[in-house]
């Protein structure tokens, strides 16, 4: 009979994609928008998020509804744009 897969490694039972430690502070913010109203564009989020420090990187993906990743240069600056 053939074997199945189930994602686990069986030594260890553990998943074999392990997600990063959630605890560790990075200086990337998630944006989720659910039925946008208007388009959103990097230049969009530039100019909100561009008053709390300085942005370095903006990538914007379509996964339940909108979803862009805002990166700071620092993680300080994250405090301020929550």
């Amino acid at each position: 009979m053939g074997q199945a897969h189930t994602g686990f490694n069986a030594t260890t039972e553990e998943p074999r994609r392990k997600r990063p430690d959630e605890t560790k502070p990075n200086h990337v913010l998630l944006f989720t928008i659910i039925n946008p109203m208007y388009p959103i564009t990097v230049d969009v989020l530039h100019t909100i998020c561009q008053s709390s420090g300085q942005v370095l990187r903006i990538v914007i993906f379509k996964k339940n509804g909108v979803q862009a990743m805002v990166e700071y240069p620092l993680i300080q600056t994250l405090g301020l744009s929550r």
